[in-house]
């Protein structure tokens, strides 16, 4: 459209922008396993064109890899973007009209969440099925997460879609993989500065919807959120929870090692922006025998848990 002297001289129809969905990875990985690198490299390919024709565009894997004397040392793990409703439906009635029966009445008997869910399932079970591998697992962001822990090494980052456009590194969406944004149940990292409002509000919400179980821990969370607003300046936080979800393991796992490591903690950091002073906050499970870390004594009879909270200036 252009103007001249003050009148509409022509019009051009814009058509509007589709629809958009929020860029984040779905709870739902495939792992593909293969017995030797010549399998991989011969079965690789084919897997990223399967789904790729199935209609998911938009996906990550990690190729990875095992030192361990084991069946299967060499894994493809893919990450797929969760799309919205729309999306999976237009893949349904164009590919899988077959479904709609069937999905048409679990929408009807299940809430909208669950049926969501159950909806991205069928989409990602159909877009790999015949796909070549020696072996296959269903994974998740926890699964992901403790196979690094155990010592699985991620040598190759391949991108697909909007991924391959997307400017940040290969660590921040290894992290996003395996949950620490929360999505996963175990472990919650976050940072930001609170002058980013939208961001800082962003992830206390991710935060309380982690912790939603423990009511100890949300307690805590908000205690530190309270002096956060009392400080009433820019600081930078660093969040870190570990919150299992077995806590007799947790507690076998610490008595027969002697070590922390496994149970419920927690720290999290605010730098003052402007000034140098930092506070930190750090929150360990405690019982009534005395230190654990630091005694040998094992758990007898039921034991007193108690959070205790620390934070100091620097």
């Amino acid at each position: 459209m252009y103007i001249e002297k003050g009148s509409i001289r022509d019009v051009e129809l814009v058509k509007p922008i589709e629809s958009t969905y929020i860029r984040k990875f779905s709870r739902h990985q495939c792992l593909f396993l293969y017995s030797n690198t010549k399998s991989f490299e011969q079965k690789c390919s084919n897997v990223f064109e399967k789904i790729k024709n199935a209609g998911i565009k938009d996906f990550v894997a990690f190729q990875m890899s095992s030192s361990k004397d084991i069946m299967y040392p060499y894994g493809l793990v893919v990450i797929f973007q969760s799309y919205n409703e729309s999306y999976y439906m237009h893949l349904i009635h164009s590919r899988y009209p077959d479904l709609i029966e069937e999905l048409d009445k679990y929408k009807q008997d299940n809430e909208y969440e669950v049926y969501l869910d159950y909806l991205e399932q069928n989409i990602i079970s159909e877009s790999i099925n015949d796909t070549p591998r020696d072996s296959f697992e269903i994974s998740y962001p926890e699964k992901l997460y403790s196979a690094i822990q155990e010592g699985w090494e991620i040598n190759k980052i391949y991108r697909f879609g909007f991924f391959e456009k997307d400017i940040r590194a290969d660590e921040w969406l290894i992290n996003e993989a395996v949950g620490l944004k929360g999505e996963n149940g175990l472990i919650f990292e976050d940072i930001c500065e609170t002058k980013f409002n939208e961001k800082y509000n962003e992830m206390n919400t991710k935060l309380l919807n982690y912790l939603r179980f423990n009511n100890e821990l949300v307690q805590l969370s908000e205690m530190i959120a309270s002096d956060i607003h009392m400080l009433k300046e820019n600081l930078r936080i660093r969040v870190w929870y570990y919150n299992p979800n077995d806590i007799i393991w947790s507690l076998a796992h610490m008595a027969e090692y002697n070590t922390i490591d496994g149970l419920p903690m927690f720290n999290v950091y605010l730098d003052c922006v402007e000034r140098d002073v930092q506070y930190n906050y750090h929150g360990y499970l405690k019982y009534s025998f005395g230190d654990f870390v630091n005694s040998q004594q094992k758990f007898i009879g039921d034991a007193l848990l108690l959070f205790k909270r620390y934070s100091n200036t620097v």
